[in-house]
Order: C-alpha cells, then structure tokens, then sequence
C-alpha cells in the first residue's frame, strides 16, 4: 500500500518519524523505566535517544533522496525499516 498510490511513501516515512518522536517523548516524560510506556523503554533500553533522532534525520534523507532522484522506493522503505533494526 506504500507504494502504490502518490503521496503514500512520504506520508509513510513522515509517519515512522512521528512515531518514533513522540514514543521516545512520552517515554522520557514518564521516566525510562517507569513501566508506563513499555515500547518507549524498550526503545530507549536499546539506543540513546540522540541514535533515535539520528534515525528520524536518516529517515527525512532517505525519503527526500529517493524522491528528488527518482530511486527504488520499495528499496528505500526496506532501507528505512532496517534503520529501526539498528
């Protein structure tokens, strides 16, 4: 579905973006290991939030990247999911 109607793939890496942001925000704002936002501290367990706002900018490049220069999008979401993999 990313991939086939215009507009889907960069609302799609905009959205990955959103939710890692604000995953690692609510689970800052509980405290890591408060137990309240469980992805959040598993998230935060496996890298430093200042990684996850570099995955965030990779993200933004990958998506503007693959769009300005016409490349293989389903490429690029395969790229971008094994950002999240570390």
């Amino acid at each position: 579905a990313v991939l086939q109607k215009d507009g889907n793939f960069s609302s799609f890496f905009a959205l990955m973006s959103a939710c890692i942001s604000s995953t690692i925000k609510r689970g800052l704002a509980c405290g890591p290991g408060s137990g309240h936002e469980p992805l959040a501290d598993r998230m935060l367990a496996s890298r430093p939030v200042d990684a996850w706002a570099k995955v965030c900018a990779d993200l933004a490049s990958l998506r503007d990247e693959t769009e300005s220069l016409n490349l293989d999008k389903r490429q690029a979401v395969l790229t971008g999911l094994s950002l999240l993999s570390g």
